[in-house]
């Protein structure tokens, strides 16, 4: 089964279901991996038992690993209404790629509604997971790296304090 290694390493890369709000895109040889995975898992049709079918899906993250098409809806119910939280993904119309963050009050009034593309999801996905280099441990490096460096460091610091700041109560004036 040349197909198990290939799917083996995407398991390591996906780290979980969905790390971030919006389904990777595969390269083309490893989507026609999957693509073959499925086809071999379901010809015969009940090749595979109904248990045996679903370990195969979740052991190679097949629910969300080189599909075509998703539609992932969440919701948050707060006292004050509901955050409903959408993902849309077509393998075949990458531009409609789409996160979405809609709060509505009790009575259905749309009180707040964000949409994110792929690219600012897997932007800011890049920045907040990328924590740059501490340049005290880093020899001869060039003097204007360093002020470079330090100063995506103090970015990268102050949005996180910004963002555990923004779980806690907000401050009244």
């Amino acid at each position: 089964m040349r197909w198990t290694l290939p799917l083996a390493c995407l398991l390591v890369i996906g780290c979980g279901p969905m790390s971030k709000p919006m389904v990777s895109r595969l390269e083309e040889k490893d989507q026609a991996l999957v693509d073959q995975a499925w086809s071999n898992m379901l010809t015969p049709v009940e090749r595979l038992d109904r248990i045996l079918l679903l370990d195969t899906i979740l052991a190679h993250e097949s629910h969300q690993i080189g599909i075509d098409r998703l539609h992932f809806v969440s919701g948050k119910d707060l006292p004050g209404g509901t955050v409903r939280m959408e993902v849309f993904f077509d393998r075949q119309s990458p531009e409609g790629d789409l996160f979405a963050v809609t709060y509505v009050d009790r009575s259905g009034r749309v009180l707040r509604s964000e949409k994110y593309t792929r690219e600012e999801v897997d932007g800011r996905f890049e920045f907040l997971i990328q924590r740059p280099p501490n340049v005290e441990e880093i020899e001869g490096i060039d003097p204007a790296e360093c002020e470079q460096l330090k100063a995506q460091a103090a970015e990268h610091e102050a949005r996180m304090r910004e963002i555990k700041a923004a779980t806690q109560p907000a401050h009244q004036p």
